[in-house]
């Protein structure tokens, strides 16, 4: 083939490839991105909490007493049960020493060689290891053999993955006492047996180090060695599960009681584990008590632990949404298995929790024990950290862009409180200069693009002079994920970049309702002198996430800045909550160059009803109601009080006489009272509410009212007397009133009446009740 040829196939294939590759952008931009991987997004697969593998050593030996051994198998428990990766291992054995080298005796027991936690049985069977171990007694070998537990650690660790992380707690006093065990000399001469064993020790400590073991002792029983104790945390592996987590350390369990809170410090500090507070409640015999632990958003794998102590306290568990949850199976996402539920510790393992308030039921029978239960949650979430570059190809001298957020199965979290205790991190190397850290920050300043949105930014500058391969790295550790680091290749620029590109996004609405849109802009500088396309594309969408870009391709002229408006769009089905993505404006010809990236968040959720989007109505009248009935109620008040007729008093004179009543003394409304003739005497007496009565009453323009037995009214003025019959006025006294009240000169008496006719008489019975007199008793 000649060269000519060679130059026109070699076109003519290029040719082909650019409208391969352009056909796929076009059909790729304008379709919907989703975390599914449909249109063009390759799936990710979940992240997952990293297995680990343990070790729990019991210390049997005589040194314990059984209450210290008691404490340290609730804590073994625990280990055993609390472990929520379905990949780890736990092994459990109990050690002492072996005292009798042609015997049956054991420096340490077989117990539970690596076992999965994979399952419940998985689960059950270390906690039957666990229950087995047993004090030994003299003549069953009672020392405390270090090394020789030490060494079944290390074998039992020996099969794990090099990337995993492998601990060894060791549960003793920290007494090495081998003096009588004749595997360590054939006498004990000198203390020949314990000097040999120490020596020995600093080997195994030296080889779990190497072997990347961490030892993490705590300290049971009465007379503690905490130097030994502090010899072991320090002999082991020192690397930490993140930046912020401590290395290894002895820890004394000095109260009983602390055993939980002990044992869950150094599982989380050992585990990078996140755990909630200690929720101590009392338990009710015959009743029904709650817990609450709280779940926060970031938890992808955890352990709901009750530490309760009888087993005949039962336990249920209900979600943040108030629904009952089983202890085996699958509820929405989430999936569920208990363990322990005959043990003294039991432990319901969730994967994808509902994050909130998870209410713990504890229910007593009748007879059942009144004792303190501890309940807690020890979670992880299986993080996936999202890095993009802006401008992965600088020229030297130019600053480079960083941005790193956090994703985990189920969402992306944008929490700045479950976000707090992470670190953000990312750097830059590169072929002649050294690796330097880019700090990262969510505040809203440059290049962070908007505060509290859950993207921490950060800048830095390529040295002068630097040229060849870069490399970017960015990534979240802390504790309560799994951390992650990301890696970006670049290379420096022989010169500027001939194209620039800057996007935000311009709606400032708080959310977007499903299938709505968010408005941008982008602002490009064309310096390469000629008519170019770039395109917009979406990738990386958090977990249900489902969006797409318009317009795809933009124009942009020869020279000079232009700016483009486009669209998201977010689909009907996308999730509701936080949607996140990345927007990458890349070359049109060449989509393996990206001219700019940018993070974005957008809060998704449907739009408010109208009673929502009127709650502020709503509310203000409610409060105006709320005023007005107030006002009315104390008005009401005000009136009742003020028509009280407590301090009353009604004076009767007649014929020089006087005799007179006081109101109740309680709240009424009405003073009701009779007058009546008794021996030629008149008497005034409270009314029965069967008998007919005068009624004296407030009215709200001060004057007093008085109902008669015939039914008129009469309006009376305290201090002035009113005659109510020929022959007898009415006076009323109101102990309210300041000023003291009038007083006249009685009348003269009228004459006595003179005896009716013999016909009056009649037709006073002929008139009927109305017309006459009233009954014999009454003075009217």
């Amino acid at each position: 083939m000649t060269a000519t040829a060679t130059g026109h196939a070699a076109r003519a294939a290029r040719f082909f490839r650019t409208s391969l590759v352009a056909v796929f952008a076009l059909t790729a931009a304008t379709a919907p991105v989703s975390a599914a991987g449909t249109a063009g997004a390759a799936r990710q697969d979940d992240p997952q909490v990293q297995p680990l593998h343990m070790v729990v050593l019991v210390d049997e030996s005589s040194s314990i007493d059984q209450s210290a051994l008691d404490r340290e198998k609730e804590a073994a428990l625990l280990i055993a049960l609390g472990e929520f990766a379905p990949g780890s291992t736990v092994s459990v054995a109990g050690f002492a020493s072996d005292n009798d080298a042609d015997g049956p005796q054991l420096a340490v027991e077989p117990g539970c060689g690596p076992t999965a936690v994979k399952s419940a049985q998985d689960r059950e069977t270390l906690s039957s290891c666990v229950q087995k171990l047993t004090r030994r007694e003299p003549g069953q070998g009672d020392g405390t053999d270090h090394v020789s537990a030490l060494r079944k650690a290390l074998v039992d660790l020996r099969s794990a993955p090099k990337d995993q992380p492998k601990i060894v707690f060791l549960l003793t006093d920290g007494n090495l006492n081998v003096a009588d065990s004749p595997l360590w000399g054939k006498d004990n001469a000198g203390d020949l047996r314990n000097r040999a064993a120490r020596d020995a020790l600093r080997g195994e400590l030296a080889n779990a180090k190497n072997a990347g073991v961490q030892l993490w002792p705590l300290g049971f029983g009465a007379d503690i060695d905490e130097g030994r104790l502090a010899e072991f945390a320090a002999g082991g592996h020192q690397q930490t599960c993140a930046e912020k987590s401590p290395p290894p350390r002895a820890t004394v369990v000095a109260d009983p009681n602390d055993v939980v809170r002990t044992m869950l410090e150094a599982f989380s500090a050992a585990r990078c584990a996140g755990a909630g507070a200690l929720v101590e409640t009392t338990s009710k015999p015959g009743g029904t008590v709650e817990a609450v632990v709280d779940i926060p958003a970031i938890a992808t794998d955890g352990s709901i632990v009750v530490f309760r102590r009888d087993p005949r306290i039962q336990v249920s568990y209900e979600d943040p949404e108030g629904r009952a949850v089983p202890k085996s199976g699958d509820q929405g996402d989430s999936t569920f298995q208990v363990s322990g539920e005959q043990d003294s510790v039991e432990a319901l393992r969730v994967v994808n929790p509902v994050p909130g308030k998870w209410k713990i039921k504890l229910t007593t029978p009748e007879g059942g024990p009144a004792q303190r239960v501890t309940s807690t949650v020890v979670w992880q979430g299986a993080a996936r950290a999202l890095m993009t570059v802006d401008n992965p190809t600088p020229a030297a001298g130019q600053q480079v862009a960083i941005s790193v957020s956090l994703q985990t199965r189920r969402r992306t979290v944008t929490d700045p409180a479950s976000l707090s205790g992470l670190t953000f991190s990312a750097a830059i190397g590169g072929d002649g200069f050294q690796r330097f850290p880019v700090p990262l920050a969510d505040d809203g300043r440059a290049p962070d693009a908007e505060a509290a949105d859950g993207v921490f930014s950060g800048a830095g500058t390529i040295p002068a002079g630097a040229g060849g391969e870069l490399r970017f790295t960015g990534g979240v550790s802390g504790i309560g994920i799994q951390g992650d680091e990301r890696t970006q290749n670049g290379r420096v620029a022989s010169g500027p970049a001939r194209v620039r590109a800057v996007t935000r996004l311009t709606t400032t609405e708080p959310f977007t309702p499903p299938g709505g849109t968010r408005a941008g802009e982008l602002s490009v500088t064309n310096d390469s002198g000629r008519p170019r396309k770039v395109r917009l594309v979406v990738g990386n969408p958090g977990p249900g996430t489902v969006v797409a870009v318009s317009p795809a391709v933009l124009d942009l002229p020869p020279s000079g800045e232009s700016k483009h408006p486009f669209t998201l769009q977010f689909a009907e089905n996308t999730v509701i909550g936080v949607n996140s993505g990345v927007i990458r404006v890349v070359d049109d010809a060449d989509p393996d160059t990206v001219w700019h990236s940018l993070q974005f968040t957008v809060a998704v959720s449907y739009p408010p009803t109208l009673f929502e989007r009127l709650l502020w109505l709503w509310i203000t009248l409610a409060a105006v109601v709320a005023l007005m009935a107030v006002f009315l109620l104390a008005r009401f008040a005000r009136r009742k009080r003020h028509r009280d007729v407590r301090g009353l008093r009604v004076q009767l004179d007649r014929a020089g006489r006087s005799t007179s009543l006081h109101a109740p003394d309680k709240p009424a409304q009405v003073f009701r009272f009779t007058a009546k003739e008794s021996d030629g005497a008149l008497v005034v007496n409270h009314a029965t509410p069967a008998e007919n009565a005068y009624e004296l009453r407030r009215a709200d323009d001060g004057r007093l009212v008085l109902r008669h037995l015939d039914g008129r009214t009469l309006d009376l003025r305290v201090g002035h007397p009113e005659h109510i019959a020929p022959d007898v006025e009415l006076t009323c006294h109101d102990e309210r009133r300041a000023r003291p009240p009038r007083t006249r000169a009685p009348r003269p008496a009228a004459p006595p009446p003179s005896p009716p006719t013999r016909a009056a008489a009649s037709a006073h019975r002929n008139s009927g009740p109305t017309a006459g007199p009233p009954a014999d008793d009454d003075l009217l």
